[in-house]
This record gives structure tokens, sequence and C-alpha cells, in this order.
């Protein structure tokens, strides 16, 4: 059984993106059961983000990272962190996620229902209120040959087989039984491999009744092929090489054929246009690279439980003081 959870703490990973983190922020403080505490982890922004949460969000506390660590390494951050603060549980999001007001509640409430889960996840939409970040139904086989996806469908949940760090609630127990998100993936992959990590003993569900929008620039699936900023285009290749990672690891070998059969098919459309060549070679280098890809897994241990049957620090980092007095902390 999963340990009741009845102490929240928000964390917003953000990266030069302070007008959508503002909006992400003012979502949080508006729910109807808000987070017993808020946490932001700055990934070395330089858009003016620190004086932004300085003077405009004192109560939230601001870790902040001395270099980009990527979603991947931004994302094992956040976990750690949030664990390392004594709490029962992290929701989790990128500062582009603008949940609804009743978005905390409903995961919390169905959290209650279930008794037993790893995660629990929003119903994503992009702003034109079209799904976004649909993650993957659990279609493995149960005793009777059927898959189990439907289990706990009368509570208005459906068990997953992975899902995405949009809107995600993760307990602690969660952390300390399966580690770490892998911050060697860099970008792109990580929650997809995190998620696949718990269902593998432990189940997952999507919450009906919780939903987030997506604010993304892209409101379809990220795609080489579609890709058109060349600052962008060069992630694709840890994209790719996390996707056969994800399929060799999780889904084995037959799982890793199909990937490459899919690049393979759409190699004209990779080839066409000035950024052609370029594309061909990311993906070259992506499906090569997921051959052999072995990124160093990390579990976490900073925190004991208590008597009363939740949780405390046993790691307690550094503390700085801002210009309003209040407490920052830095990883270093």
């Amino acid at each position: 059984m999963t340990a009741p959870v009845t102490r929240v703490c928000a964390v917003v990973l953000t990266y030069n993106r302070r007008d959508l983190l503002r909006e992400c922020l003012d979502a949080i403080a508006a729910q109807t059961r808000p987070p017993d505490h808020v946490l932001v982890v700055d990934n070395a922004s330089t858009d003016g983000t620190a004086d932004l949460l300085e003077w405009a969000y004192p109560d939230v506390e601001v870790l902040r990272l001395p270099v980009n660590e990527g979603s991947a390494g931004g994302f094992h951050a956040c976990l750690e962190a949030a664990c390392a603060r004594g709490y029962d549980a992290t929701w989790l999001m990128d500062d582009d996620v603008l949940p609804h007001p009743d978005a905390l509640a409903a995961l919390l409430d169905k959290g209650r229902e279930l008794g037993d889960y790893g995660f629990l996840c929003s119903r994503v939409v992009g702003t034109n209120g079209v799904s976004m970040n649909v993650p993957h139904v659990d279609l493995r086989s149960s005793v009777n040959a059927y898959p189990v996806w439907d289990e706990h469908l009368e509570l208005g949940v459906v068990r997953l087989q992975n899902a995405t760090f949009v809107s995600v609630l993760i307990p602690t127990r969660t952390v300390l039984d399966f580690g770490l998100p892998l911050r060697d993936m860099y970008i792109f992959g990580e929650d997809t491999e995190y998620t696949l990590r718990i269902t593998r003993s432990r189940p997952g569900y999507l919450v009906g009744a919780s939903v987030a929008i997506h604010k993304r620039v892209i409101q379809g699936p990220l795609d080489i092929v579609r890709e058109r900023n060349p600052a962008r285009l060069a992630y694709f290749a840890h994209r790719i090489r996390n996707e056969v990672y994800n399929a060799r690891t999780h889904r084995g070998w037959p799982r890793v054929a199909v990937v490459f059969g899919k690049y393979a098919l759409q190699l004209p459309s990779l080839a066409r246009g000035p950024l052609g060549l370029r594309r061909l070679g990311l993906v070259a280098r992506g499906l090569a690279q997921g051959l052999t890809f072995q990124p160093r897994p990390e579990p976490y241990r900073a925190v004991r439980t208590t008597p009363s049957g939740g949780w405390a620090p046993d790691v307690v980092p550094g503390t700085r003081k801002g210009r309003s007095g209040k407490v920052r902390r830095d990883l270093n």
C-alpha cells in the first residue's frame, strides 16, 4: 500500500521562460487544495527568472542549478529536492503547464480511493482544449489474457504503462523504491523511462477529473521531420538515443527493431529540405548511440520514516539569503 499523502510539495522545473513560469505559479496558487510547499528548480536561466521569483513570489522556494542540466537533470534535481524536504509526495511539472484549479485535489482524492499506486497524472490538453501528452495505456495481459487498463475504471482512472512529467503526483515512497530519473538522458524520454520503471511492479493511473493545460509552442507530438528550429534540432539526437534505450531496456529487442523501422520509413522526409543532411546525421547518431547507451541509475536514500509514518530529511541542503531575506537554496 502507498503511504497516505497528506503533505505535498509542488515542484516546477523552469528554464528561460519567465512569463510562462508566472502563469504556472499563479495556477498553482489558485488550487482549491493548495500544495503545502512550492519549489521552483531553475535550470540556470539567464532571462531574469531569478529576479521575477525574488520579487513577485517571496513565498516560493527557489533552487537554482549552477548549469543547465537539461530536462532529465532538472527533474532529477526536482524529485531529489522535494523528497529531501520531507513531503509525502511531489507534484511535478514543467513551467509551461497550467493545472486547472481542482487538478491537485482530484489527484489526491483518487489517491486516497486507490490506496496503492506508483504515480498519478492529470489529463493533459493543449491551449485549444484538445488532448496532448497522451500517456500509454497499460495493455499488458492479466490472468484472463486481457489487458488490465480498466482495473479501476469505476473510479474515473485508467491504468497506465508510462506517462510524462506534466502534472504528475509521485509519492516519496515511489522515489525511495525506484530511485530518481536518469540525469544522463539529458533531454527527452526521461519521464517515459521513469514511469516505465515504476509500472513494472506498481500501477500508475491517469485521473480523468484532474486536468492540466500544456502551453507548448508545438501542440502536436515532437517530430524531427517537422522541427524547423536549428537550435532545437540537435536535441533530437538525445531523443532518438533515449527512445532506443527505453525500447531496449523496458520492451525488448523486437521493440528496438520497430524504432529502427520507423526511422527507415521516414528517410525520404528526413532528407528533404536544407536541413535534410543534418537530420539524417542526427538520426544515425541517435540510433547508434541508443544501442550501447548505459545511463547511471541513482537510488535515493536521503530521507527516513518518522514514528508517525511520515518522512523527515536526513540531508538538508545549504542555504543562503536572497535580497528579500528569504532563504534560497543552491545545488553546488
